[in-house]
């Protein structure tokens, strides 16, 4: 591993902060790559969710072809990333970080695979070497932390990789419960679900998008409510454990009511950052943030609904969770920091020394608006095929997001590899 280098020629390093590019570029292309095949699992029919049992073996296997290897592998490149430039520290080296995406990628195949063939040891060997993925990663992130210097970003981020953590734990005893059946398969997948999706989800999509928000809106103002919303979020985690352990329905009614209460004042701070601004707006990669982030009001409706006694609800609930907000969080913010890393590495040290592409040059806005689209469209129709079991909405959506997330990776390929690249390699032969 000693000789292992960058593949991708793209320019040399302008701040020691910063990564190779190759590294969020890997693990996001790997992500996006996870999250197209969940989408053509999906239309299988007897893989609809509605129709399914959830707590079935190819059910698990597609969902966390989204959460683990879709979601969790782009965040890893984010936060490779944001966290070395949030606390002003040299991040961990390529070698490093391209070892752990080896491990993680291959521990994502086994585990999946083995679900999808209820394949009992494959999952616990699958899940045991998850764990050393994902530990791995924290672990490098921890190297970057020489000086502890804490903000509200990095508050909410390092919550969210203590969740993911505690996560991963519970994921391993629901692994081993397949094949010693050692308690209740649905208390713990309850369990695991308020930890992933409100904790190691929850807390991160907020804390990137504090950082991320006030960057490209250009805001000058910081979040006022973060503490509260910290607070709230927490205990709605904490009170949706509680509730299963102990078996009381009223606690979970609670943490919801928290959740919520702390999700508005989340949006509330997004307002102050110009998450909704007119001129944001008029961005579609900004826009798609902002639909995502939009999108918690949908997910709030669906479970209260489902909570009023309607159940069969929470399936759409999850669904607008994950795709509306998380999904469209990674969507929009890609499409900024993607370009803006090409132009740092290519371009930052030769600025001012002639023309340069800007970052609309690197990734067109029309490239934003097709994306945006296709998005909007595919979470409406899948939401709708959900809620009213409509076989045909729900294919046409999946179709639909196919088709967006394709466009984020053909997109970012011409990034990559397209004019930018021209214009670069032509100034170097200059």
């Amino acid at each position: 591993m000693a000789g292992i280098r960058p593949p991708l020629a793209i320019g040399r390093l302008h701040t020691e902060h910063t990564p190779a590019l190759a590294v969020p570029l890997l693990f996001m292309a790997t992500g996006i790559l996870a999250i197209i095949s969940g989408f053509v699992r999906l239309l299988t029919p007897f893989q609809l969710l509605l129709y399914g049992n959830v707590s079935s073996f190819h059910t698990i296997a597609t969902v966390h072809l989204f959460t683990l290897a879709g979601f969790t592998m782009a965040m890893m490149g984010a936060l490779y990333q944001l966290v070395p430039v949030l606390h002003n520290e040299k991040p961990v080296s390529y070698r490093m970080a391209l070892m752990q995406w080896m491990v993680y990628s291959m521990a994502v195949v086994l585990f999946v695979g083995a679900m999808n063939a209820m394949w009992r040891l494959g999952i616990i060997l699958g899940g045991i070497l998850l764990a050393w993925g994902i530990g791995w990663h924290l672990i490098n992130l921890y190297l970057t932390l020489q000086r502890r210097q804490w903000n509200i970003p990095m508050i909410f981020i390092a919550t969210a990789l203590w969740y993911l953590a505690i996560t991963v734990i519970m994921g391993l005893v629901l692994a081993i419960h397949l094949s010693t059946g050692a308690f209740s398969m649905w208390h713990g997948l309850v369990i695991h679900l308020c930890l992933g999706l409100g904790g190691w989800f929850g807390f991160l999509v907020m804390g990137v998008s504090y950082r991320l928000w006030a960057m490209f809106a250009a805001s000058r103002q910081t979040p006022k409510f973060w503490l509260a919303t910290w607070l709230l979020q927490q205990s709605a985690v904490i009170l949706g454990v509680l509730s299963v352990l102990t078996e009381q329905t009223w606690l979970f009614d609670w943490g919801w009511t928290m959740a919520v209460v702390g999700g508005i004042m989340y949006l509330a701070d997004l307002i102050r950052l110009k998450a909704f601004s007119r001129r944001t707006l008029y961005d579609p990669a900004l826009a798609t943030v902002a639909l995502g982030a939009g999108s918690l009001l949908i997910w709030w409706i669906l479970g209260t609904m489902a909570l009023l006694g309607y159940p069969t609800l929470w399936v759409a609930a999850l669904w607008v969770y994950m795709i509306g907000w998380v999904g469209f969080t990674l969507l929009g913010f890609s499409q900024k920091i993607v370009p803006f890393l090409i132009w740092l590495h290519r371009y930052a040290h030769v600025h001012g020394q002639g023309k340069v592409p800007r970052l609309t040059d690197i990734w067109r806005t029309s490239w934003s608006t097709i994306t945006l689209m296709l998005g909007v469209a595919g979470l409406v129709l899948s939401s709708e095929g959900l809620v009213w079991g409509m076989r045909e909405f729900w294919a046409g959506g999946l179709f639909m997001l196919i088709g967006t997330f394709g466009s984020l990776g053909l997109f970012g390929g011409r990034a990559v590899f397209g004019t930018a690249r021209t214009l670069s390699n032509n100034r170097e032969s200059r």
